[in-house]
């Protein structure tokens, strides 16, 4: 922004110069600074007027991405026959052992690794809504809403 500054009132002082020596008498003063000011609009436009537009459209993208899915905290190893609340203290004894924490879906009984399993720690055998978003290691949990 400095620079586009800068270079508006060098357009600026070479116009006034010109005219004070009597140099500039026709248009030509104009359109040199018309052409500045119209390659400067270009400039703005890319090394500002971009990135602002990726800050508002990057958002809107991502929001895309973020869903909502309904199901039982359980671990791993029992997985969906473990997916009801009187599972609490086998799933604690298989986590002891180094299972993993999963969610299985009401839909259609999928069982999908949970990537944070600290956002969910107090909720084992719970029938829960994850508000996250799905990536290559699972589903990231955002927030836990009990059902």
């Amino acid at each position: 922004m400095i620079a586009l500054t800068v270079e508006v009132n060098e357009s600026i002082a070479w116009i006034y110069t010109k005219y004070r020596r009597g140099e500039c008498y026709t248009f030509e003063c104009g359109e040199r600074a018309i052409e500045e000011v119209t390659s400067m609009k270009k400039m703005f436009l890319l090394y500002i007027g971009l990135p602002i537009a990726l800050l508002v459209v990057g958002p809107a993208y991502s929001a895309a991405q973020d869903t909502t899915i309904t199901g039982y905290i359980t671990c791993s190893v029992c997985a969906a026959k473990g997916a009801n609340s009187g599972h609490f203290d086998c799933m604690e004894k298989c986590l002891a052992k180094g299972a993993k924490v999963v969610i299985v879906v009401d839909d259609d009984q999928r069982i999908v690794p949970i990537e944070n399993p600290d956002t969910v720690s107090g909720h084992h055998a719970h029938r829960v809504a994850l508000f996250g978003y799905l990536n290559n290691n699972g589903f990231h949990v955002v927030s836990v809403r009990i059902l």
